[in-house]
């Protein structure tokens, strides 16, 4: 065949293949919002998905919307969460009566749940975006982790995978194995990073606690600290509603907050990082025999109080003779140099590294200024 008409076949399969694709995932997102709506739901029709690939979607607005507009609203009962109907027996089997492992329920639930072709949560599962758990720091090698391990994951890593094996207990083990999962662990884990990452706080009350709870619709809208919605919680309508914090214009994506997360937790929790983020990444540094904690600001004061606090209880380490007040500030000063000559080793190959170690390099330098004006 000629290589011409070769390549206008494959073109054209190539195509057909997208639109076929693109009409699946509508077909799915327009079940998803009957659903909602068919169980007492409201979503605005001002919003639309735009789909980049199928891991990543973005709400976009087709409409303009003005600020205190309601975009949607989700009712308790279609929100998966330990006190749901659908999941509450199943979670005190695996949990107990008075547990507080919400997202390990749902992840049990989920596991067990999407087996079922007649899941009344079907239409939530159908529209889930496919998910990639290797770029979680808590899925590398330990040869990769060591690479890293001025960037803190070690520690975060161990604390991630701690409330993994605690959630993976022998009666969840016993659960899966009764309704015939394959690969059990491997199912459990994938969903547990899927609900992790897309979950919502629902305030307590006398009688509950926080639930997390994974909100279908809400879920779809990705973060930003410049966020233009936000979402809470209606006690009386019983159910999620987001609203419109200031008007958004045609064209543009509707985003919520996850939270006043820094980049390593934003990582961990949810697989991406913002650049030039506003929430900065603690910088651990080993002085001596000790490890403490700066949290750096963009107040200069702010900084100088941390330092200060170090020097304060490093002197009640190495005595508080008037001629040791210069040693301790060389000896951090000496410290953070440490720290950064490390840091700067990291192989910044990942967008999501770079922004974590170019944003430690920053501070750590601004840190050492400080010392070398206190020296």
């Amino acid at each position: 065949m000629n290589y011409y008409y070769y390549n206008i076949i494959f073109s054209f399969f190539i195509c057909f293949n997208l639109i076929l694709t693109k009409s699946s995932s509508s077909n799915k997102y327009n079940n998803l919002i009957s659903w909602i709506k068919n169980n007492g739901g409201y979503i605005t029709n001002k919003i639309s998905p735009e789909e980049n690939n199928e891991y990543n979607r973005r709400m976009i607005s087709t409409k303009e919307i003005l600020k205190e507009e309601l975009i949607s609203f989700i009712p308790e009962k279609i929100v998966l969460s330990s006190i749901n109907s659908h999941l509450n027996s199943l979670c005190r089997k695996a949990y107990g009566l008075f547990h507080k492992k919400d997202l390990e329920c749902i992840t049990l639930f989920i596991t067990l749940d999407k087996k079922n072709k007649n899941s009344f949560f079907k239409p939530y599962y159908d529209y889930l975006p496919k998910f990639n758990i290797d770029i979680f720091p808590p899925e590398y090698s330990k040869e990769k982790l060591k690479l890293f391990d001025e960037l803190e994951f070690e520690l975060y890593v161990g604390i991630s995978n701690n409330k993994l094996k605690k959630g993976y207990n022998d009666q969840v083990k016993l659960i899966l194995k009764e309704k015939g999962i394959n690969n059990p662990f491997e199912e459990f884990k994938y969903n547990y990073y899927l609900v992790k990452s897309r979950n919502f706080a629902r305030p307590g009350s006398d009688f509950f606690f926080d639930l997390n709870s994974c909100v279908p619709f809400i879920e779809l809208f990705n973060h930003d600290n410049n966020f233009n919605t936000d979402w809470g919680y209606d006690e009386n309508k019983k159910g999620f509603f987001l609203k419109a914090i200031k008007d958004i214009k045609i064209g543009e994506e509707l985003t919520i907050s996850y939270g006043e997360e820094f980049n390593i937790n934003l990582f961990m929790t949810y697989g991406f990082t913002l650049e030039n983020n506003i929430y900065m990444n603690p910088i651990r540094v080993k002085i001596g025999k000790y490890q403490y904690s700066f949290y750096p600001s963009n107040n200069k004061e702010n900084n100088i109080k941390g330092i200060l606090n170090v020097h304060k209880s490093l002197k009640e380490i190495y005595g508080f003779e008037r001629e040791k007040e210069r040693f301790i500030y060389i000896l951090m000063k000496q410290c953070f140099e440490k720290k950064l000559e490390n840091i700067k080793l990291i192989k910044k190959d990942d967008i999501n590294i770079k922004n974590i170690v170019d944003e430690i390099i920053i501070n750590i330098e601004k840190y050492i200024k400080i010392l070398n004006e206190l020296i």
